[in-house]
């Protein structure tokens, strides 16, 4: 048995000293935060004052911490855990943080005398307690077979990837398809619930179809229930996709699907949610599902109905504000907003509703001004009911039809806007990427990488026309005039 030392106690790192203990190894641990480790010290952990000291007291040293700031917080100064190794030692960094640091501090370990590993797992706090965790190994060959049983404590199945550094770039490739799998999964779940499926049926048939993954398997019943405790939150997940986005600029390498999920995870922690699990990302889809068109259509229609049904002053004002709303250059008003408010997806959401309801609201308005002369509209008004029970009650009813088309071909329009927007760097902000500002980081690699620019935009062109086109199939379809044409 092995004089193991551990750095870094949270969720996973507790459960692996505990599994390591119960090999028969001897661990001794350090936490920032020491309470956190009583029912370690309680089950037989020693405790280390400082990495150093962990270090210096064992011939195995490991480590998980959050990101890569945390990492160098633990190894460097006078405390930090590089003071503590020396010639045939080992380090093994369980984290998941940036490549270029990891392959860093593999040549700091080296100046030591001792050897690093980076050995990021794939699988949670389940897998882990169930003993199906798995490891990817990058380093020297000679001692991942020397750390190789240390590790097989922790989780069954180990495997060598190669150099220092390809191990976390492996993790960082494995997350990325993850929470990828996670939003197709929501999107799924949403698309069933919104038919008219029960949501518990919906996850129930894909959790037994072709589609269910061992992590969709565990974490597709979150979107029933989330757990109290967080397996892997969105401020993890969503450094984990960051690394994952930025090495695939480094490498030319085009991530559109990522580039979305990450949006998600943004908007995620906008909404408070950056605490619990990443599988929260239905409730922000199921949240935002429609949020601008929702508002574009809900204002747009009472001011609309309101303005064709009193007329007078109040349609005058009505057709006043829309004209000083197209007068003001939408993008002024963006960059102003941004200016004022800073960018997030809140002020995208607000500024481009602010400026999308004006032709929704011009169009009921002229349906509002043919139906308030007919009859039915006539004998509510002799039998007293009030502009408020006709607007609701007669009027808008009758522009359901139109209300529908307007619907689908805002959407288009609100895409369309919110990717001029993030091209001119004042929609989504970095580093969370939309498809205008792909765009517009792609033009740097127009010669030598065309797709990073092309796909994004082409992937514009689609959604909005076929919108377009949907849009026309059910103005035809639904419009009794055009019918009968």
């Amino acid at each position: 048995m092995a004089n193991i030392g551990f750095v870094g106690l949270g969720v996973m790192g507790s459960r692996m000293v505990q599994r390591l203990m119960d090999a028969g190894h001897t661990v001794t641990g350090y936490n920032r935060t020491r309470s956190k480790a009583e029912e370690l010290l309680d089950n037989g952990m020693l405790w280390g004052d400082t990495p150093r000291a962990v270090a210096e007291a064992s011939e195995y040293t490991l480590s998980m911490v959050s990101n890569t700031e945390a990492l160098y917080a633990i190894t460097g100064g006078p405390d930090g855990v590089l003071a503590g190794l020396s010639p045939g030692k080992f380090y093994v960094d369980i984290s998941t943080v940036s490549p270029a640091a990891s392959r860093d501090l593999a040549k700091q370990v080296l100046g030591t005398g001792a050897q690093m590993l980076d050995a990021p797992v794939s699988g949670s706090v389940i897998t882990l307690e169930q003993g199906t965790l798995s490891l990817m190994v990058g380093g020297d060959p000679e001692a991942f077979e020397a750390v190789k049983p240390i590790l097989e404590a922790i989780g069954p199945t180990v495997n060598y990837v190669g150099e220092n550094g390809l191990a976390v770039t492996m993790k960082v490739a494995t997350n990325l398809s993850l929470v990828v799998q996670m939003l197709a999964f929501c999107e799924g779940v949403l698309l069933a619930e919104k038919s008219g499926i029960k949501r518990e049926t919906a996850v129930e048939v894909l959790l037994n179809s072709v589609i269910a993954s061992p992590m969709i398997k565990y974490r597709g019943p979150f979107v029933l229930d989330m757990p109290d405790e967080a397996w892997f939150d969105v401020n993890m997940m969503q450094k984990d996709l960051s690394l994952a986005l930025e090495l695939g600029k480094e490498m030319d390498v085009p991530l559109p699907t990522s580039s979305v999920t990450n949006e998600f995870l943004t908007a995620a922690r906008g909404m408070g949610m950056q605490n619990q699990d990443f599988a929260v990302i239905f409730e922000v889809l199921a949240a935002m599902s429609g949020a601008t068109m929702v508002i574009t259509i809900a204002v747009g229609a009472v001011i609309g109905a309101a303005s064709g049904y009193f007329g007078g002053h109040i349609d005058e004002l009505f057709i006043r504000i829309v004209d000083l709303q197209n007068a003001l250059p939408f993008i002024l008003a963006a960059l102003v907003a941004v200016g004022v408010f800073g960018a997030s997806f809140g002020t995208l959401l607000v500024i481009v509703a602010i400026f999308s309801w004006g032709g929704t609201a011009r169009q009921i308005r002229g349906e509002v001004l043919q139906i308030k002369e007919m009859d039915y509209v006539s004998l509510a008004r002799v039998a007293d009911a009030s502009p408020t029970r006709i607007i609701f009650r007669h009027l808008l009813p009758g522009v359901t039809n139109t209300l529908i088309v307007v619907a689908t071909l805002g959407t288009g329009q609100i895409i369309l806007t919110e990717a001029t927007q993030s091209f001119l760097s004042v929609g989504i902000p970095p580093p969370n990427p939309a498809w205008g500002s792909m765009v517009s980081d792609g033009r740097d690699y127009i010669g030598s990488a065309w797709w990073i620019a092309v796909i994004p935009g082409v992937a514009i062109a689609l959604v909005v026309v076929s919108l377009n086109f949907l849009g026309d199939w059910l103005r035809d379809h639904f419009d009794p005039r055009l019918r009968q044409i």
